[in-house]
């Protein structure tokens, strides 16, 4: 019985352990996200250096539609204005359109800016518009490592090709307009709110110098575009949920809050002192909203002559340009709801060569272009926030 055994048993033979297969893969000197991030930042960064440096025709034949030119170097309308306020603190000529007469019409974030600027390397306007591709570059980056952290590398590489390509964002570095910076900023701010946490096992002052700066950045935001200040309750939100609204979470708020306000103060009594009458940051806030709804409102910008009537220039001289689109509102509710409905049309539906993507023959990069492909993805992302039950992913579509 035994030798039928052995017969029966098959002898296993093992083959001979290949040493390369054992070891660790090796892995690569570069990742591969880390390689098409680095591409998507050079195409950003060139794009918009590109327009900096372009030539006159280029620069006219590129130029956003209802964008003034301005000056032979291409300011902007509004760019211009910022220019003679940044050259006038520079001189020493106080803070205004007009040499030694003071006004408060513009928020002070982006000329000061352009008078740091100025500061360290003269009436430069190349310097100004480097540094604000710079910026805007480096908001690309911001883009990706926010998203990173939120959904992944696949989509934060999505995310931060349609800021590279994005063509208002490749082209708003030529002009001397707050956006770019605001961005960044925006970006920034957003950027360190995910280090919330961070340091709430470090030393006392470790923690709330975090919160310090944080609310030192998020008060020059302000005084860049006011817009930031209704963005606040979202961050807020955002984060008191994700802190279980604790008693440490209301402390750094309420410090970041402090700072935040302390910073605006002064420039909010200078106004106040100004026009001898409580004033916030600048004399222009709702103005945009206003020129959309007033009696001359057609859905499109409106030209100077056009813009208001007497009783509507009154009404901004005794209160502020956002006061005219209130009165408006309250007094013609149908009319206003008509030029609602009226801009959503003309932003969606009016034929224009920008709408989605454009190639150009100096760069030929495909650049998404206006609001369709941006207004499709903030609706595919509220969407997909629903879909997969992410409320904080809401809060944050509410925050954009």
């Amino acid at each position: 019985m035994s030798k039928k055994n052995n017969k029966n048993k098959q002898v296993i033979k093992l083959k001979p352990v290949d040493d390369k297969k054992l070891s660790p893969p090796k892995k690569s000197f570069v990742s591969w996200h880390i390689f098409f991030l680095f591409l998507i930042l050079v195409t950003g960064f060139s794009l918009r250096y590109s327009y900096i440096t372009g030539d006159t025709r280029t620069k006219i034949n590129h130029f956003p539609k209802g964008v003034g030119i301005g000056d032979e170097q291409f300011l902007g309308y509004d760019g211009v204005r910022y220019d003679w306020i940044a050259s006038n603190v520079y001189f020493g000529r106080g803070y205004g359109y007009k040499p030694n007469k003071p006004d408060g019409w513009r928020p002070p974030g982006y000329p000061f800016f352009l008078t740091a600027v100025y500061f360290f390397a003269g009436k430069n306007y190349f310097a100004v518009k480097f540094l604000q591709v710079l910026l805007s570059t480096f908001t690309i980056l911001l883009i990706y490592l926010i998203t990173n952290k939120a959904a992944g590398k696949k989509t934060a590489l999505v995310s931060s090709l349609i800021c590279a390509l994005y063509y208002d964002a490749v082209i708003f570095p030529l002009l001397y307009y707050s956006e770019t910076l605001f961005g960044f900023l925006t970006a920034l701010i957003l950027y360190l709110l995910l280090f919330f946490n961070r340091f709430d096992t470090k030393p006392f002052f470790i923690r709330y110098a975090f919160m310090f700066i944080l609310g030192l950045i998020s008060a020059y935001a302000v005084l860049v575009r006011p817009i930031f200040l209704p963005m606040l309750p979202f961050i807020l939100l955002g984060l008191g949920w994700d802190n279980k609204f604790s008693k440490l979470f209301f402390k750094k708020i309420l410090f970041y809050l402090l700072t935040v306000v302390i910073v605006l103060m002064p420039w909010s009594v200078r106004n106040s002192k100004l026009y001898k009458r409580p004033a916030f940051i600048s004399n222009n806030g709702g103005f945009n909203f206003s020129m959309g709804f007033c009696e001359n409102a057609n859905g499109y910008f409106l030209p100077e002559r056009k813009r208001f009537t007497e009783k509507e220039k009154q009404i901004m001289k005794n209160k502020n340009a956002f006061a005219i689109g209130k009165t408006f509102v309250k007094e013609h509710p149908m009319r206003a709801l008509e030029l609602f409905l009226k801009k959503i049309q003309i932003q969606l539906f009016c034929r224009s060569s920008r709408k989605f993507v454009v190639f150009f023959k100096e760069n030929p990069v495909p650049m998404l272009c206006y609001t369709p492909i941006i207004l499709l993805l903030f609706i595919g992302g509220m969407i997909a926030g629903l879909f997969y039950k992410r409320k904080k992913l809401i809060i944050f579509y509410c925050f954009i």
